[in-house]
């Protein structure tokens, strides 16, 4: 029997309005712990495999020692562009979010994703923190309109959005350990950075609903430099 939910503590689904710009209140984080180029349907395997828990256990177990204890963790099909390397790779994901995030600064927040990378033995975490000055942030769009397969929205990812669409989102999949990758349908999709747009995913997807979240995206490295997003 496939593993995976046994260690999640919640897993969000995150209901929009038809368009909504608004700024969330929640810090976020986005690891990995698969350290070599990989495909999306091994990835997808890793998802609902003991490799998903131990990146679970690891996260938790770093926020407990961070005296953090209100989070969210969600499960991710990632897909991103390799920073050293230039070589595109999928991972399996994890998504954590910081329900008081009021009581953490962005300095410890860029502290904790160094430590997250370096726990992980990773190049980098991504993290979102909420901003309502800013322009740019996260974008997240829930699938209501048709049940596309991860290789149909890759597909149309790659083909009729432009290049800085690809070359870095997650995939919210519903159900993945009880289907198969040929199967698996995905539920949402999120990118993170100034360069994205609302109105381009509006447009390629008018009967979807699309949240566009107001805050800075970044890389932070295991070495403690950041990239902003």
């Amino acid at each position: 029997m496939r593993l995976m939910h046994c260690l999640k503590l919640v897993f969000i689904l995150i209901i929009a309005s038809q368009k909504c710009l608004a700024a969330q209140e929640s810090i976020a984080f986005y690891f990995s712990n698969s350290t070599s180029t990989i495909s999306l349907s091994q990835a997808f395997c890793r998802l609902c495999s003991k490799d998903q828990v131990e990146l679970q256990k690891t996260a938790i177990t770093l926020m407990r020692q961070e005296h953090i204890n209100k989070i969210e963790l969600q499960d991710l099909l990632g897909f991103y562009r390799i920073y050293k390397t230039k070589n595109m790779t999928a991972d399996n994901s994890e998504k954590l979010v910081i329900n008081d995030s009021p009581q953490l600064s962005s300095k410890k927040a860029f502290k904790i994703a160094g430590k997250l990378a370096n726990a992980l033995n990773q190049e980098s975490v991504a993290i979102f923190l909420p901003d309502d000055n800013m322009k740019g942030g996260q974008l997240i769009i829930r699938l209501m309109s048709h049940q596309y397969t991860i290789q149909e929205i890759t597909n149309i990812i790659h083909k009729k959005l432009p290049k800085q669409y690809n070359q870095g989102f997650s995939l919210h999949l519903k159900n993945p350990c009880y289907a198969s990758f040929e199967d698996a349908t995905v539920e949402e999709v999120e990118w993170l950075g100034t360069k994205i747009k609302q109105n381009d995913v509006k447009k390629l997807f008018p009967q979807d609903n699309v949240t566009y979240h107001l805050g800075r995206a970044y890389l932070v490295y295991s070495d403690g430099k950041k990239q902003s997003l």
